[in-house]
């Protein structure tokens, strides 16, 4: 649809400067910021059900669906990059599909039930993008298949390191609906920005759930 007009939302201020970084977004789009859970679980738990009843310019909207089916590889375990040459290559491969392709963390089911902070890094590309450009899993290319899942949206920082305690608001909101962690939780990056020597990401977050 035609935007209807369009509002700034402050994103980020500079302790330093106090200089404030906008985003301008549509009148009729939807802001993802720091999540409110507010709402009680759906009756029904059928693709798409919300868990939210509404969003604002604080909150943002959590929803049961199916994560899109995807393939990775990893880059790096924690901030350690992949150094041995067979996996150069094939991630080298991999970033030849840009722009399909994108950068995803992945956090273990085993990890965080053990309460290790421990992640993955990589590239990703979705399964019709793959099928078109012939990835194909192999030893270092992991599938991960569409699952049901609680997706939600958050923010990292460049100066605070990346665990998956930044998904605790959803792992309280499963905890108090009795929804279990059905395997491992994969993010996708989605935007990047640099306001000032400080970089931000925002990543799609699929939590596989039964």
């Amino acid at each position: 649809p035609d935007l209807l007009g369009l509002a700034t939302v402050p994103v980020y201020t500079a302790p330093d400067t106090g200089r404030t970084l906008y985003a301008a977004v549509g009148s009729n789009a939807l802001v993802a910021a720091q999540s409110q859970l507010v709402s009680g679980l759906p009756a029904a738990r059928a693709e798409e059900d919300s868990l939210k009843s509404d969003v604002t310019g604080q909150s943002h909207q959590l929803t049961l669906q199916m994560s899109p089916a995807m393939y990775r590889i990893n880059t790096q375990v924690n901030y350690e990059l992949i150094l041995s040459k067979e996996e150069q290559r094939e991630i080298g491969r991999m970033c030849e599909k840009v722009p399909f392709v994108f950068s995803t963390a992945l956090f273990h089911k085993e990890d965080i039930e053990a309460g290790s902070t421990d992640f993955d890094f990589g590239i990703g590309i979705e399964e019709p993008f793959a099928r078109l450009l012939n990835v194909q899993e192999s030893e270092k290319i992991r599938f991960h298949p569409s699952r049901l899942c609680l997706y939600m949206c958050v923010p990292s920082r460049s100066s605070q390191f990346l665990t998956y305690h930044v998904l605790q608001p959803a792992f309280d909101y499963m905890r108090e609906h009795s929804l279990q962690l059905g395997g491992d939780v994969v993010t996708q990056i989605v935007a990047m920005c640099r306001p000032e020597e400080e970089y931000f990401n925002w990543h799609n977050v699929w939590i596989p759930v039964e």
